[in-house]
């Protein structure tokens, strides 16, 4: 990938429906009891001039040297097959600010952002959403089935993080995004 390129932004990446629109009766109590606890939310991005993103909220980070990462994503995503083509990828840390609400949204497929927004540079791990300027820059050591998802185990080869003063930009000063309860909410 060279950087710089002109790259066309996708669609929302999730090939199925949205998982939480069953009746309460019928939902997995396992993925209820998840529901409850907060969960950071990011967008990871793969890929070249052909990319893909997901907006993944299991999500843990692991200090060391290297520092690790670990995700669950969906196992028939657009995503996967790009982290299997590519095995690198870019993690963006998402603060509760309208324009990452709706990049959140729009990788989650239930709306689409404007194109400005989905502005990307091209870096060696895969495209870098100019929006996001808290970034982890991975490559996947490991990928394995768990439950009904997929684990990702990555390194982490470079970290970019914003200020968090404002003085950068307006979503530097900001609180956490988080998915809680079936919904994006902040965290102080």
């Amino acid at each position: 990938m060279t950087e710089g390129r002109d790259l066309s932004p996708p669609g929302s990446s999730l090939r199925y429906g949205q998982p939480w629109a069953d009746p309460l009766s019928q939902r997995d109590p396992v993925r209820q009891a998840r529901s409850r606890l907060p969960a950071p939310v990011t967008v990871w991005t793969a890929g070249d001039a052909e990319w893909a993103g997901l907006t993944v909220s299991s999500v843990m980070v692991a200090q060391g040297t290297p520092g690790r990462l670990l995700g669950l994503i969906g196992p028939d995503s657009d995503l996967g097959e790009m982290l299997d083509r590519t095995g690198s990828f870019v993690v963006h840390l998402l603060g509760d600010c309208p324009e990452h609400r709706r990049l959140a949204q729009h990788f989650a497929g239930t709306l689409s952002a404007d194109p400005v927004l989905l502005a990307v540079e091209a870096s060696s791990h895969g495209p870098r959403l100019v929006a996001v300027e808290d970034q982890l820059a991975c490559h996947v050591s490991r990928s394995v089935p768990c439950g009904w998802s997929q684990l990702i185990e990555a390194d982490i080869d470079a970290i970019r993080l914003g200020s968090l003063d404002g003085s950068a930009s307006p979503s530097s000063s900001r609180r956490a995004l988080v998915w809680y309860r079936g919904e994006l909410r902040n965290w102080r």
